[in-house]
């Protein structure tokens, strides 16, 4: 274990480096380090909310997590659902709506023997479509960005840390 000078910003430095772990995305170093400011500091008066942290950190063991993939493949199944498992339901219908229109205009049109407006109609809803996809990938990754950017201010929260 690495020994730390008597100083009054030690205990300090050691919660930072378990925030710069966090951000780093290794929890358990983040954890490892908050454990050693315990075992280092155990009388400083912010032990019971490192002891807090170590709680809210082992009861987000793992983060919870969308798939982008999954995500991506809902959406190239039926426009809109990937956006509905991210949890943009709004999203997801608006896509479900656009799509759809797209998607029938075609179907008609080709129906009517009309290919000419299938095409232009089919032309047109393509980028719509592939958007949906993409878009719904990336709402996956902001959502697990958000759910990891709560656990970090919930901790900077039970640590009292500002930069």
């Amino acid at each position: 274990m690495t020994t730390y000078p008597a100083s009054e910003v030690a205990p300090l430095a050691l919660l930072g480096k378990s925030l710069v772990s966090f951000d780093a995305k290794n929890n358990p170093g983040c954890r490892n380090e908050l454990v050693r400011f315990l075992a280092s500091y155990p009388k400083d008066p912010r032990a019971d909310n490192v002891r807090e942290t170590i709680a809210l950190l082992d009861k987000n063991q793992p983060l919870p997590r969308k798939s982008p993939v999954l995500a991506g493949v809902l959406s190239a199944i039926v426009p809109g659902s990937g956006y509905m498992y991210a949890g943009r339901t709004g999203d997801g219908i608006t896509a479900l709506i656009v799509n759809g229109l797209f998607i029938a205009g075609t179907v008609v049109a080709i129906h009517q023997e009309n290919y000419a407006v299938a095409a232009i109609v089919g032309g047109i809803g393509l980028p719509f479509y592939v958007g949906n996809i993409y878009g719904s990938a990336n709402a996956a990754t902001k959502w697990n960005i958000g759910v990891r950017k709560d656990l970090r201010g919930k901790i900077a929260v039970s640590l009292d840390y500002r930069f």
